[in-house]
């Protein structure tokens, strides 16, 4: 639960740990960073790659405390392969068009829903 060890080392001012933290990690740091530039551009670079770190960070703890497995191979899996068939068949047809979405929000949660008794 590096979220809850990060703010622990935050709080009690140990950057040695953070700057130990980041250049163990150059490239995880190099590799969200490009995809926060490539989502936010430039103006909101920083506030991007920030807000991409704690949303890796906050699942990592939401599967620790209510045991939900999101990145395991199985719910990666499951979750893709439906992703693509799903969306190419409300892609396709007129009448889930517009509801395009919702289509792939719903199929999300039903594919880790699924994931987690497989």
């Amino acid at each position: 639960m590096l979220f809850i060890e990060f703010f622990l080392h935050l709080l009690t001012f140990d950057f040695g740990w953070i700057v130990q933290l980041v250049l163990n990690n150059l490239l995880w740091v190099f590799g969200l960073s490009a995809l926060a530039y490539l989502i936010f551009g430039e103006k909101k670079f920083f506030a991007g790659f920030i807000l991409l770190v704690f949303d890796i960070w906050l699942f990592d703890v939401f599967g620790v405390i209510s045991g939900v497995s999101i990145f395991s191979a199985t719910t990666l899996s499951l979750y893709y392969i439906t992703k693509i068939a799903v969306l190419a068949f409300a892609e396709n047809s007129t009448a889930l068009k517009d509801k395009f979405v919702v289509i792939s929000t719903l199929q999300g949660i039903i594919a880790i829903f699924v994931a987690q008794f497989i």
